[in-house]
């Protein structure tokens, strides 16, 4: 399945930019992020319906793992990144609301 780039949301974190995609066919979203010049973070493929409701949560989990490379942590490389069950607390954290 290809993605197009949708947008581009360079204001949403201090030192990140995310970029939301969007499946050829318009039922998926995909954001990924260049994190402190790490480039490609996958963050969350969602449905298009409801990918509004998830900004608030990428935006927080684009912040923890700019935190912790911020802190020098390096089992964040070692991790996969993207938002599921074994870190959506943290994300929810901190959730822009």
């Amino acid at each position: 399945m290809k993605f197009k780039v949708l947008a581009r949301h360079r204001n949403w974190v201090v030192g990140a930019t995310i970029t939301e995609l969007v499946s050829e066919d318009g039922a998926l979203r995909r954001f990924v992020a260049t994190i402190r010049g790490f480039r490609n973070w996958p963050i969350l493929v969602c449905p298009s319906v409801d990918a509004c409701s998830w900004m608030p949560l990428v935006q927080g989990h684009v912040i923890s793992l700019r935190d912790r490379i911020d802190a020098n942590d390096d089992s964040v490389f070692n991790q996969s990144p993207e938002l599921g069950p074994h870190n959506l607390e943290a994300a929810k954290a901190h959730a822009i609301c």
